[in-house]
């Protein structure tokens, strides 16, 4: 397997991770019935660590296919170089440092690894076009 599909293999289980952890805090937050229910109606304010993790999945998804798309291109075209490889380390890397940081609510760190994360997609493009 490569560096790359490692990457993208530990980014699905970051996003798996963060997934059961924002479950867990909403079913402790509105009680098991309402997560048998339709869910219909939104329940009452959400508490801000629920509201974190709400966003931390939004973004996972909004970076995630970028991640997998240029992972499944590199690997496709049989492009792995030192720009695929640490991209993808540096993204996945971020990707699970930042539910940590966000959730202990530190703004401007939390902010710079997210920026370190969209840096490391440019690097992977870069890696896969100059090969």
């Amino acid at each position: 397997m490569t560096t790359e599909m490692m990457s993208l293999l530990t980014f699905a289980m970051t996003c798996l991770i963060v997934l059961l952890i924002q479950a867990t805090i909403a079913m402790k937050a509105y009680g098991i019935s309402y997560f048998m229910s339709n869910r219909d109606e939104a329940p009452a304010e959400e508490s801000p660590l629920a509201q974190r993790f709400n966003r931390i999945v939004s973004n996972n998804i909004e970076t995630g296919f970028i991640f997998v798309a240029l992972v499944l291109v590199a690997a496709q075209t049989e492009v792995s170089n030192g720009l695929t490889i640490w991209g993808s380390i540096v993204f996945a890397a971020a990707r699970i440092v930042y539910p940590v940081i966000y959730a202990a609510g530190i703004p401007v760190v939390r902010t710079l690894v997210w920026d370190t994360g969209i840096v490391a997609l440019f690097v992977i493009f870069t890696g896969i076009v100059t090969a």
